[in-house]
C-alpha cells in the first residue's frame, strides 16, 4: 500500500504531535528524541572521500586549463578551487547571476548532461583576445551575441578537451557540446529538488576574478559512486599502452609555466614609504655579485645570473636546489 493511500485518524495524529513535542525537549542525558536533523539542501549523499577525489580530479583540471588557456588567450590566466558541495539544483540556480553563460554539455558514457556556470565577462574577455583585442578593462555584465557565442566556441573545445584529461586517470569521457543559455530559467536538466554536486572554482586574471563552476547531477554520477570509483586511491585499474604513455609524456613536456626571477628585497618602514619621491634609490639586501633566485610556482627552483642574449634579458642557471633545500616564497 502507497503511503498516500493511507490517511491518519486522529490518535495517530496525537501520538505524531506528542513525539515532536517530546524531540523538541531536552531530556536529562542532553539529547534530543530519536530524530536526526537532516539538511534537504545539502544531502549527504557523497562521502568524504569521494568528495576528495572529485576535488583532487578538478583540481588537475584546473591546472592543466589555466596553462592551456594562457597560451590559447596570451594572458596569465589562474584557475583554483574554491569549494565542492552537495547542494539541491534550486540553491545551485539561485545562486547564478543574471545574466550569465550556462554551458550544457552531455557526457556519452555517463549518460546524461552536466552544465557549468561561467561569468560572461571572462567570455567577453577570453573573446576579444582571440579577436586581437587588448582585454585591459571589463565591459559591463551582459549576454553575448550569436557572433561571440561560435567565437567562444574555441574556449569551450579547450574546456571540454581538458575535463575529459582530468576524468581519463577514473574513466575514460566523451563530452558533446549542447547549448549556451543567459540564464536558469531555460534549464531543465534535472528537477529543482534533485541534488547536484557543485564544484566552485574561480579565474583570475590581473585582479579581476570570475566564477566558473561546474555542477554534476547526482544521478549523473550515482551509478559509478556506488561502484566506489571515486574511493580515495581509486584509478583505472587497466594497463597504460606505450603509446599512450608517450602520448601523457609529451603532453606534459609541452606545458607551459611561468618563472618568477628575484632581483632583491629590502625592508623599509612606513615612514620611509611615506619620503619616498621621484628619484630616491632603495638599497636591496641582494648584492650585485650574488646570484639571483628563480621560483616555478613560488618554490625555489635554482639560482642564476642575470645577463642578456641577442637584445633579449637572460639568465644564465648556476645550480638547482635539491629537494630538501626548497624555499617556498611567501
Amino acid at each position: 500500500m502507497a503511503l498516500t493511500d493511507h490517511i491518519l485518524n486522529q490518535q495517530e495524529i496525537d501520538a505524531l504531535m506528542k513525539e515532536y513535542s517530546d524531540t523538541n525537549s531536552v531530556r536529562p542525558s542532553g539529547r534530543k528524541g530519536n530524530v536526526l536533523a537532516y539538511d534537504f539542501r545539502h544531502p549527504l549523499l557523497v562521502s568524504k572521500d569521494q568528495l576528495r577525489a572529485l576535488r583532487f580530479l578538478h583540481e588537475s583540471f584546473a591546472w592543466n586549463l589555466s596553462v592551456e588557456l594562457t597560451g590559447q588567450l596570451r594572458k596569465d590566466i589562474n584557475i583554483r578551487i574554491i569549494d565542492i558541495d552537495q547542494v539541491v539544483f534550486s540553491e545551485f540556480t539561485q545562486s547564478v547571476g543574471k545574466p550569465s553563460a550556462l554551458c550544457l554539455f552531455t557526457i556519452n558514457e555517463l549518460g546524461g548532461q552536466a552544465l557549468f556556470e561561467m561569468d560572461p565577462q571572462f567570455a567577453l574577455l577570453a573573446i576579444e583576445r582571440l579577436i586581437g583585442g587588448d582585454a585591459q578593462y571589463l565591459v559591463e555584465r551582459r549576454k553575448l551575441t550569436t557572433i561571440e557565442l561560435n567565437v567562444f566556441r574555441k574556449v569551450l573545445a579547450t574546456i571540454y578537451k581538458e575535463l575529459e584529461a582530468a576524468w581519463e586517470p577514473y574513466l575514460s569521457i566523451s563530452i558533446d557540446h549542447h547549448s549556451i543559455e543567459n540564464g536558469p530559467e531555460n534549464i531543465q536538466v534535472i528537477s529543482p529538488v534533485e541534488s547536484t554536486i557543485v564544484v566552485y572554482q574561480q579565474i583570475k586574471v590581473h585582479d579581476w576574478k570570475f566564477n566558473f563552476n561546474v555542477t554534476y547531477p547526482y544521478d549523473l554520477l550515482e551509478k559509478h559512486l556506488s561502484q566506489n570509483l571515486f574511493r580515495s586511491g581509486s584509478r583505472r585499474s587497466d594497463p597504460v599502452s606505450e603509446e599512450e604513455r608517450s602520448g601523457y609524456l609529451n603532453r606534459i613536456k609541452e606545458l607551459r609555466s611561468t618563472l618568477n626571477i628575484e632581483l632583491g628585497n629590502a625592508a623599509i618602514s612606513v615612514n620611509e614609504l611615506l619620503r619616498l619621491s621621484v628619484g630616491d634609490a632603495i638599497v636591496l639586501e641582494q648584492k650585485t655579485c650574488d646570484p639571483l633566485k628563480v621560483y616555478l610556482k613560488n618554490e625555489l627552483l635554482c639560482r642564476a645570473y642575470p645577463g642578456r642574449l641577442g637584445n633579449k634579458r637572460a639568465i644564465r642557471v648556476l645550480d638547482f636546489i635539491e629537494n630538501e633545500q626548497i624555499e617556498v616564497k611567501k
